[in-house]
């Protein structure tokens, strides 16, 4: 009795000086791939990547995200995604570019290419009229595509929850129109989900719908839906949402999931506590602004 009665003290004592270490101390563990903007924290990911002969160009502004929805698939493993503005090449991006083969999505000014055009070993552009038409040249150079996500039409925020999936295990991702609808013709390989509710995309005869009360919810769906691999996790802003898409290739390398947050919660993280192995890596994507250290401990310090 005695005996017991000492450990109990002891692990008293220990739970208190936990509870008084600054969350300073712990900070130092926190692994995090960032930069001084997203442009500089895509690199910070693409660095991480290793190496590869072809590299995704993709405009960084908020207004042109969803001009790279189904973006994850084409990178897939062997591509990293560089960000600049559509309307400039940054100079960081375009001394990374210098030798690869650069693939140009969406609303990346003719300009720009012509600019990665002096540094790159080629230069391409894949660009429709619009949003689904730059989907449809993007999806059209996937090959057999084992299944497709199938996500609203300004539905950033749950293509990006399945982007790391999509790109490990060539999946599509394809834009319902702006009503819902879908042409079927545009389905891929031979399982399909629909990510989101009625309201973004209409019901698919087969197709398995993985939806909650919000963008936070859906990725909890879509993470206890689908399996991934937890050596590694990664947390991205999932307001901001342009770290997310950064790094979802480097996700697929590992089949790691990409949990969204509000920069106060995780939802998702209960689903994936249990999850974690005592080597598990947890990693925020870009800085203490969109990923606070506090977010990423309600991750990691329950492993």
């Amino acid at each position: 009795m005695r005996k017991m009665k000492k450990a109990l003290v002891l692990l008293i004592v220990v739970a208190m000086v936990l509870i008084m270490i600054p969350l300073q101390v712990f900070a130092s563990d926190i692994a995090r791939l960032s930069g001084a903007d997203r442009i500089a924290t895509a690199i910070a990911v693409a660095d991480n990547f290793g190496s590869a002969d072809t590299v995704i160009l993709a405009a960084a502004n908020d207004a042109n995200l969803v001009d790279s929805l189904a973006v994850a698939p084409l990178a897939g493993k062997v591509s990293p995604i560089y960000l600049t503005y559509k309307n400039s090449l940054d100079a960081a991006v375009k001394a990374k570019l210098g030798g690869k083969n650069v693939i140009a999505i969406g609303a990346v000014s003719d300009a720009v290419v012509n600019e990665v055009k002096t540094v790159a070993a080629s230069a391409e552009k894949v660009s429709g009229a619009d949003r689904l038409a730059t989907n449809d040249l993007i999806n059209a150079r996937l090959a057999s595509p084992a299944g497709t996500f199938v996500v609203g039409y300004n539905a950033i925020p749950d293509a990006l929850s399945v982007a790391s999936y999509a790109a490990a295990n060539n999946y599509a991702i394809v834009l319902a129109n702006p009503d819902g609808s879908l042409d079927s013709a545009k389905l891929k390989g031979t399982t399909t989900y629909i990510i989101g509710g009625p309201t973004l995309v209409k019901d698919i005869a087969g197709a398995t719908r993985l939806s909650g009360a919000d963008r936070y919810d859906t990725n909890i769906e879509v993470i206890k839906a689908l399996t991934y691999d937890y050596t590694k996790v990664y947390v991205a802003n999932g307001v901001s949402l342009v770290d997310a898409l950064a790094g979802s290739p480097l996700a697929a390398l590992t089949g790691a999931p990409v949990l969204l947050t509000d920069n106060v919660t995780v939802k998702a993280a209960s689903i994936v506590n249990p999850k974690l192995g005592a080597s598990s890596d947890v990693i925020a994507l870009g800085g203490t602004g969109v990923v606070s250290d506090a977010v990423i401990m309600m991750v990691w310090f329950l492993k």
